[in-house]
């Protein structure tokens, strides 16, 4: 694929998507690690400026659809860290290796694929099919910090 250095982030443009201005880890941890051409991303949850945009667990309190959403907010932050990570050009990926979602749900909630899905086809529309595309774990948990419905993390490979 080749991309202008701001192809990516005029796709997000495109999208009416935006990065977070600031993302900063809730706790003792890295946002992210590199390790040659691989990147590994920790998990970013839905919050702005510090604060869960809106904690709840799906399946009682929130829709799937709601939870979609959520989950593309965890994609953004999860974009502001590659970004950091390769010195502001988001084009500098070069494949998304693996896509991991967990969304806070009732017991017995067998929709978190249909959450997560939110953050796959973003990447995808971003990335396109060859890049974006990516191996996946989607499941549902009784619980994530600060009460956030969706968290997400990431490994992808990155180009020099």
């Amino acid at each position: 694929m080749s991309l202008t250095p701001d192809a990516i982030a005029m796709r997000l443009h495109d999208l009416g998507k935006a990065l977070p201005d600031t993302a900063h880890p809730r706790a003792l941890f890295r946002p992210w690690r590199r390790s040659g051409a691989l990147l590994i991303l920790s998990g970013q949850v839905n919050e702005r400026d510090g604060t869960i945009i809106r904690p709840g667990t799906v399946g009682s309190d929130m829709s799937v659809e709601e939870a979609r959403g959520h989950a593309e907010t965890c994609l953004l932050n999860l974009l502001f860290h590659v970004r950091a990570a390769c010195d502001g050009q988001l084009d500098r990926v070069a494949c998304l290796l693996r896509l991991g979602g967990f969304v806070a749900a009732v017991p017995g909630f067998a929709d978190a694929p249909l959450v997560i899905n939110a953050a796959s086809e973003l990447l995808i529309g971003l990335y396109g099919q060859d890049c974006g595309a990516h191996a996946r774990t989607a499941i549902a948990v009784t619980g994530l910090p600060g009460g956030a419905p969706v968290e997400i993390d990431a490994m992808l490979e990155i180009l020099p």
